[in-house]
């Protein structure tokens, strides 16, 4: 809990985006999932964690980095560095159709193989058609907006306090909330009501290139 109140209040407090434009839900998520993940292994006495990542961007470096930091010791296993891995899926669709064949429920499907990542801060989506540009997404996409054309006409007046840049305190015609959680919980419902919360953005090409040139740094 520490660890992801640093995280949210780094957020909150710096309005950090990356590139200007891009939120940092996940980026900050992935070190508290690895703690987390750390923790457990530990608890149990592994010597191997493993992570999904594809390494198209950045989150295997992320969830990598922090593991051994955590436990320089520790081995990880990841599935798509792996030869007899990646040759037997090419892909989305193979992973689909081998979920629909075993019985794993997942929430993509081949007519929207996008994933989702959501947590507090955010929820972004990748893959499929929402990598082209010129494709504009689905209404029944969005979990924590609502399409702005939609929202109601009249406003929801709220106050929100701040300390140090920390929002502490938020008063709602309902209720009035000081909980960190719920306090973000409750902006979060307003904010999807209203369609406040979308913002469309195209940063693979900026993923990639800052992940390769992470690797390059680690090289020399």
């Amino acid at each position: 809990m520490v660890k992801g109140k640093v995280c949210l209040d780094t957020e909150t407090n710096s309005d950090s985006q990356y590139e200007g434009r891009y939120l940092l839900g996940t980026s900050l998520a992935r070190p508290v999932i690895t703690r987390c993940l750390m923790r457990t292994a530990q608890h149990e006495g592994c010597d191997y964690v493993s992570h999904g990542a594809t390494f198209k961007g950045n989150d295997g470096i992320r969830f990598e980095l922090a593991a051994y930091a955590l436990q320089p010791s520790i081995k990880i296993i990841a599935p798509w560095r792996e030869s007899s891995f990646f040759n037997k899926f090419q892909g989305r669709n193979d992973l689909l159709d081998y979920a629909a064949e075993k019985g794993i429920p997942v929430t993509s499907t081949k007519a929207k193989p996008w994933s989702m990542d959501q947590n507090l801060a955010h929820c972004s989506y990748e893959a499929g058609y929402l990598e082209q540009p010129d494709q504009t997404p689905p209404d029944d996409m969005w979990t924590m907006t609502n399409d702005p054309l939609t929202a109601p006409n009249e406003p929801t007046d709220i106050t929100i306090s701040f300390q140090q840049g920390i929002p502490i305190k938020l008063v709602t015609p309902q209720k009035t909330f000081t909980e960190s959680v719920q306090l973000f919980k409750e902006l979060n419902r307003i904010g999807k009501i209203h369609g406040t919360q979308s913002i469309l953005n195209d940063l693979g090409s900026i993923a990639k290139l800052s992940f390769e040139l992470l690797i390059f740094v680690l090289t020399i």
